[in-house]
């Protein structure tokens, strides 16, 4: 009896593991796109600093989370359809991010609006956050090179705490090239590649 459990706790890894794959792969899309939308806000806000104007980078910000959340939500119906519907893996990797966008918005929004978070604190906590979601997505995946870029947030995050810098959303936006957009492309490459072969 212990045996045939076994096997049936092992066979439920398994179709974990292969399923948070598959998610991963659809999820390299959702990397590429959310990517390019924190890399248009990093433009918009160093435009904004460059012309002298004076409005919020709220007014930057929460439009472009807006309508990143709009794509995450078409974009999870989509791949839900390809896959044949949810499974604990999807629910997991979902779960993983609807957390890390509104703990994004309560550090990056909130805190800011607040006062809580000062100004210059505001990129390296979202660097935090962004390493916590890229390090879970490799592990649910079994991808250990993407939970290891998960480093390269953090590690750059302490630095970013340690000598703030009024020019710390430039740093974000070449880690979001270098730790986000790359790996997106990467992973979308290989999904691309196994669905053609």
């Amino acid at each position: 009896m212990d045996r045939k459990k076994a096997f049936e706790e092992l066979s439920f890894i398994k179709k974990v593991m292969e399923d948070s794959q598959s998610v991963l792969f659809e999820n390299g899309k959702i990397l590429i796109v959310w990517s390019l939308f924190a890399l248009l806000a990093v433009a918009a806000k160093v435009f904004k600093d460059f012309a002298g104007l004076k409005a919020s980078n709220l007014v930057i910000y929460i439009p472009i989370l807006l309508i990143g959340c709009v794509y995450a939500a078409y974009s999870k119906k989509r791949a839900y359809s390809h896959m044949g519907g949810t499974t604990y893996a999807t629910k997991a990797m979902e779960s993983i991010w609807v957390a890390f966008l509104i703990s994004t918005f309560i550090l990056g929004i909130v805190g800011y609006v607040s006062g809580g978070i000062r100004p210059m604190a505001v990129a390296p906590a979202i660097a935090v956050l962004f390493g916590f979601n890229q390090y879970m997505s490799g592990v649910l995946s079994n991808r250990r090179w993407i939970s290891m870029l998960a480093f390269g947030w953090w590690i750059s995050s302490v630095i970013l705490f340690l000598r703030p810098s009024e020019h710390a959303v430039i740093f974000i936006g070449i880690l979001l090239i270098l730790f986000q957009l790359i790996p997106g492309i990467l992973v979308y490459r290989t999904w691309i590649k196994r669905h053609h072969a």
